[in-house]
């Protein structure tokens, strides 16, 4: 047993220590955290998808885009008659040293007649595995041209979301979460 958050003399918390926390909290799968533009997407060209500033959440880690910041995200071309989807991810990379990075990243899928999603890395963090991808967007193409884009994440709601009361939940907004106390 080790104390964490008490004073020992000394820095000794580790991103391990955090993690363990975050994931203990939330849980180990990934959420988009309600705050800020939530990795907000607006298609800019047929070739590019800038998402805006968020919070995500995944198996314990957190990471941002900054609010005033962006994330540009380049889709290859099209091919005329096909369809394709294409995710647009979150990629985790532990390094052999042990540091952590992500970065956003295009997941291409395969041209044909009908379209599906690429395969990509789940990767289990605590078990060790080195990869993880996260998706965030699935960008379908028909031909030359971006048709959608489709949200895959879950948003993670605050705690002041959580509404408590023995009454008819119908009129909360979308999302909302009730208790009722059945007595």
């Amino acid at each position: 047993m080790e104390l964490i958050t008490g004073y020992k003399g000394g820095a000794h918390i580790t991103a391990d220590d955090d993690a363990a926390k975050i994931a203990a909290l939330i849980g180990n799968d990934a959420y988009v955290l309600e705050h800020g533009s939530k990795f907000a997407y607006e298609i800019s060209s047929n070739n590019l998808v800038t998402l805006s500033g968020g919070n995500l959440v995944f198996q314990g880690r957190h990471c941002r885009t900054k609010e005033n910041e962006q994330e540009e995200c380049t889709i290859e071309n099209g091919t005329q008659g096909q369809m394709r989807n294409d995710l647009i991810c979150v990629k985790y990379t532990k390094a052999n040293d042990g540091k952590e990075s992500v970065e956003v990243v295009v997941v291409k899928g395969t041209p044909g007649t009908s379209a599906t999603d690429p395969s990509y890395t789940t990767g289990d963090i605590e078990d060790g595995d080195k990869e993880c991808y996260i998706p965030l967007y699935r960008v379908v193409l028909n031909g030359l041209n971006i048709e959608s884009v489709q949200q895959l994440f879950k948003v993670y709601h605050r705690i002041p979301n959580f509404s408590y009361g023995t009454g008819d939940p119908s009129g909360g907004v979308d999302g909302d979460v009730y208790f009722k106390i059945i007595e």
